[in-house]
């Protein structure tokens, strides 16, 4: 009987391999929250061409017309889009 895992319950390759994991997830949640904190609460609609990985704008406007919610300026024009919007709509319309 190995006596270096006397009293575990589970075998230590598990445990190294649960600890490898949850240290993955950590890395991955800490990315996740710094890119967050750096991401603008509202973008430029050009710039949200981009954010989408260079759609067009033509496939922005049809996003619109599936729910995706626009700011426009009173005063300029000028079209945004609230980050956390353009995160809710992609993930409520994946497959």
């Amino acid at each position: 009987m190995n006596n270096s895992n006397v009293g575990n319950v589970f075998s230590n390759w598990f445990e190294n391999s649960l600890l490898n994991l949850l240290e993955k997830y950590f890395d991955k949640f800490t990315e996740l929250t710094e890119a967050r904190m750096n991401k603008p609460r509202f973008i430029k609609q050009k710039n949200a061409l981009n954010y989408y990985d260079g759609i067009d704008a033509a496939m922005l406007k049809k996003y619109e017309s599936l729910g995706l919610k626009r700011c426009e300026s009173i005063e300029s024009g000028v079209v945004y889009y609230q980050t956390s919007e353009l995160d809710r709509f992609m993930l409520s319309n994946q497959n």
